[in-house]
């Protein structure tokens, strides 16, 4: 059984797309609808055009697949291009992540965090909790969420992680 935003996907997937932005939302649709190859044509549109959002979806399409050793060559490739330096080294981090290894994680996390901006910056730190977590270090991890709770109270998933993080 589809779910109810099915249709509202699926209708958006059938405008003829004109801008950078309407291959990454094309694209994002795929990704929910669970249509994994179109939304990696749509996501490989957007970046060729400069969409650094459209590179960490495509290499999130890859982690969900459990294509690892692709996310990492597509996140490497962008590592030394302008403007998608701290996205590629956050994606890097997911990798590393995912195969356990923290130590990497947090290598490419400080990596990015040098040049990073604003979303960029939002989500590298969050993944440094994260980090932390998954070592069983929880002092630290907590340590971490209350300065990044400071610095973005709206985020929602890290009011959640926050919410785990009290009961250890």
């Amino acid at each position: 059984m589809k779910a109810d935003g099915d249709r509202y996907l699926e209708a958006a997937v059938k405008i003829e797309p004109k801008t950078t932005e309407d291959y990454y939302n094309i694209g994002c649709a795929y990704y929910y609808l669970e249509e994994q190859d179109e939304a990696v044509k749509a996501f490989s549109k957007a970046m060729k055009d400069g969409s650094s959002a459209a590179m960490e979806m495509l290499g999130e399409v890859y982690l969900s697949n459990g294509q690892n050793d692709e996310a990492k060559a597509l996140f490497s490739s962008y590592l030394s291009t302008d403007g998608f330096a701290a996205a590629a080294n956050n994606g890097l981090a997911l990798c590393a992540l995912a195969e356990n290894d923290t130590d990497s994680a947090l290598s490419y996390i400080e990596e990015g965090l040098k040049t990073a901006e604003d979303s960029d910056r939002e989500n590298l730190l969050f993944n440094q909790i994260v980090s932390y977590e998954k070592r069983a270090d929880f002092d630290t991890a907590k340590s971490l969420m209350a300065d990044f709770l400071a610095a973005y109270p709206e985020n929602t998933a890290a009011q959640r992680e926050n919410t785990f993080l009290q009961n250890r």
